[in-house]
């Protein structure tokens, strides 16, 4: 491996460190409007549902978290098609518990 192939791989591991950093901090925000939704179905709390999803969805894989990004899609989808909120709080647990399991 040549140098710029080193330099390379080293800023991939810092940047994969730092979004499982910021993954771990959007679980503990996806957790909280987990605690939110249980308690208020407004629209807002499933717009930034869907948002910090659709966000997640689409960085995961560019980073090697691959195993993100269907849970995530799963949750943006159902908050889109106005799913139930059980159906949405369970995305959101099963979100939560990926991120947790592949971060830590």
């Amino acid at each position: 491996m040549n140098e710029a192939q080193i330099a390379f791989e080293k800023q991939q591991a810092i940047l994969r460190e730092k979004y499982a950093v910021r993954s771990l901090q959007d679980a503990h925000r996806f957790q909280e409007l987990h605690d939110q939704l249980a308690i208020d179905d407004s629209a807002d709390v499933r717009q930034q549902i869907e948002s910090l999803a659709h966000r997640m969805a689409g960085t995961s894989g560019t980073f090697g978290f691959h195993d993100l990004t269907p849970p995530a899609i799963t949750l943006e989808e159902a908050v889109i098609a106005k799913r139930p909120n059980s159906e949405i709080l369970q995305h959101l647990t099963d979100l939560i518990a990926k991120i947790r399991e592949l971060m830590n």
